[in-house]
């Protein structure tokens, strides 16, 4: 049985974010999701596409064009998937065959109103995202001081990436007169200052709300169940149908939900984070619950 939040919050402490933002975090959370609910996912990526991987980083770093301009860093190739489209398409077709394999294929997004010429490209470089976030775990696992040790794990360690928004203060100044004993009242000074504090927070609340609208940013708190990206991963990558998922979820959970629930689940967590759904298996499920594969 395991345990999860009722909601996850896609950005940091109820602070503001934008949309592209709040998409991004659901994006790396389902990523995650599917490396703990799918282990054979990240197996595959560490045995199929790391050894490509690595063979080529270890060859590129040597190359002059390849070095950092800056002393200490890593040229950014090795992390961006649209550059090693270009420059290494060897890796970047055994990344595609991994994300295909596993259904994990982006959907490309609707073309809105009124775009430049550049909009088709750019629509498919955001669809790229399920490589890119493989291509962030093989970057982990070469790169990093920890990366052998977290790709040795079984199943290996999938990297957890924090959004966080814009740094802003987490206090404000409010200067509350002070209290003259001998001319004032206990009670009469504690309604003052509770009248002042009032019309200050209430200021400061319209204008943080004011300025977030203008910026076009919206709660974090997107109403996503944690458990809506467990079934999206489960359909994905295994192609279970709605029955077979709130079967499953009644075993691991003790809680029965509807196959509505689970439909519509998948539906809108896969809209959100622009993923191409996969089709379901026919059938009902045999055996016991849970035991589907």
């Amino acid at each position: 049985m395991y345990n999860e939040p009722k909601k996850i919050w896609l950005g940091c402490g109820g602070e503001y974010c934008g949309v592209k933002q709040a998409r991004d975090i659901a994006r790396n959370h389902f990523l995650q999701v599917v490396a703990e609910f799918c282990p054979e996912v990240v197996r595959d990526l560490k045995t199929r596409v790391l050894p490509i991987y690595s063979q080529w980083a270890e060859q590129a770093k040597t190359e002059e064009q390849y070095r950092s301009p800056l002393e200490g860093t890593i040229h950014p190739i090795f992390r961006t998937f649209l550059l090693i489209e270009k420059h290494a398409p060897i890796v970047a077709e055994a990344l595609r065959q991994w994300s295909e394999r596993y259904h994990l294929t982006g959907a490309i997004e609707p073309a809105p109103e009124w775009y430049g010429d550049d909009w088709p490209a750019v629509a498919r470089a955001e669809s790229l995202w399920p490589c890119s976030g493989a291509l962030a775990t093989l970057y982990a696992w070469h790169w990093r001081e920890n990366g052998p040790k977290m790709a040795n794990l079984d199943p290996p360690g999938w990297p957890r990436y924090v959004c966080r928004t814009a740094c802003v203060p987490k206090t404000i100044m409010l200067k509350i007169p002070r209290f003259v004993a001998e001319q004032q009242r206990r009670s009469a000074y504690l309604r003052d200052v509770l009248r002042l504090v009032a019309t200050t927070l209430d200021k400061h609340i319209a204008k943080q709300i004011a300025l977030a609208e203008a910026a076009g940013r919206r709660r974090t708190a997107q109403k996503h169940r944690p458990e809506h990206f467990t079934w999206l991963a489960l359909r994905q990558v295994y192609g279970w149908n709605s029955q077979q998922i709130a079967c499953w979820h009644a075993q691991a959970t003790n809680y029965n939900v509807e196959c509505d629930a689970v439909r519509n689940g998948i539906r809108d967590t896969a809209r959100f984070i622009r993923l191409t759904s996969r089709i379901a298996k026919k059938g009902r499920p045999t055996g016991k619950p849970g035991d589907l594969r």
